[in-house]
């Protein structure tokens, strides 16, 4: 699993949060929208509008962003020692259930918590940091060639 949103699993404070202000500090004409988000954000704590309709006006900025892929990568760099730490305790957990694994899946007596620390790392969502944006690439064989009519 790549992550690319964050939420408070991996990440130790609200990203959101930090993710506006980053905004507000490294693209300033975001800070036009800051009259909308306080308008709805009154309105959504007067339970006068859904929660989604404030989302909306609080994303509004975004138009005002012209790479916010390039912003989002830059804030995902500057913010990595946040969630760095949750990273290296999923690799510690995988690297001792392996190693309880391959210890103990010969003994009897201990064969069926090995069996079960398996099951577990395999239905285990692991976390892959990448380091560089990834490039898809697309590849299309023909299984055989096209015929001469499509439709008779």
């Amino acid at each position: 699993m790549n992550v690319y949103d964050f939420d408070e699993t991996i990440y130790y404070h609200d990203s959101t949060a930090d993710f506006v202000m980053y905004l507000w500090i490294h693209r300033p004409k975001t800070l036009l929208n800051l009259p909308r988000l306080i308008l709805y954000g009154i309105l959504y704590g007067l339970h006068i509008v859904p929660k989604q309709t404030f989302k909306d006006n609080m994303y509004h900025m975004f138009v005002y962003v012209d790479d916010l892929e390039e912003v989002s990568w830059q804030f995902v760099r500057s913010h990595m020692h946040l969630i760095k730490p949750f990273y290296k305790k999923q690799q510690k957990e995988i690297a001792d259930m392996e190693d309880f694994i391959a210890r103990n899946k010969a003994r009897i007596a201990t064969t069926n918590m090995a069996k079960s620390r398996q099951k577990k790392l395999d239905k285990m969502d692991i976390i892959e940091l990448s380091k560089e944006k990834p490039k898809p690439t697309f590849g299309f064989d023909y299984s055989r060639a096209p015929g001469k009519y499509v439709f008779e």
